[in-house]
């Protein structure tokens, strides 16, 4: 059994509808994470998040999935049925809402700090799971010079998105 950080993207992506998508990388990154998060809850791994204290991570899913959509649906299993395989931790926020850091992290963007919060709580760091942020591959190096590590989905999709900026 594993830690494991998600970012919210992934569960986003979920709920797209590969027929309507133009790009062959969307519809490759839908599927990747369709396969990924059905996997991820019928095995043993566990979801970390924040405590209910801040509940940042689980608000920010809640946000961002499509009501009755797929991804809604695999997180209220997790939260209620599976609640067992969510790892809570507490983390601290500042006056802006975002995680606070080791200072050689502060410079991540403030709406992925938390990720990273609760990752580096975990012995040893819990990866983190991302499908299109391109955030973390620009800031790849500097998390793992601290221990962090990032798995892409969908690389075809940050190296598309990338390419074009």
């Amino acid at each position: 059994m594993s830690d494991i950080v998600v970012d919210t993207n992934v569960w986003v992506m979920v709920d797209k509808k590969v027929s309507e998508l133009e790009e062959n990388e969307d519809r490759n990154c839908v599927r990747s994470c369709q396969v990924w998060l059905e996997r991820f809850i019928i095995g043993e791994d566990r979801l970390v998040v924040d405590s209910f204290n801040t509940y940042a991570i689980i608000s920010e899913y809640r946000r961002n999935v499509m009501p009755g959509g797929i991804a809604e649906n695999l997180l209220n299993e997790l939260v209620t049925v599976l609640f067992d395989r969510l790892l809570q931790l507490e983390i601290q926020l500042d006056e802006n809402g975002y995680a606070e850091l080791p200072n050689q992290l502060m410079s991540l963007h403030g709406k992925d700090r938390k990720f990273v919060a609760v990752a580096i709580q975990c012995v040893p760091y819990a990866p983190i799971v991302n499908a299109t942020d391109t955030d973390w591959a620009q800031e790849k190096q500097q998390l793992a010079d601290t221990g962090v590590t990032v798995q892409e989905l969908c690389p075809e999709y940050i190296e598309a998105k990338l390419s074009r900026a």
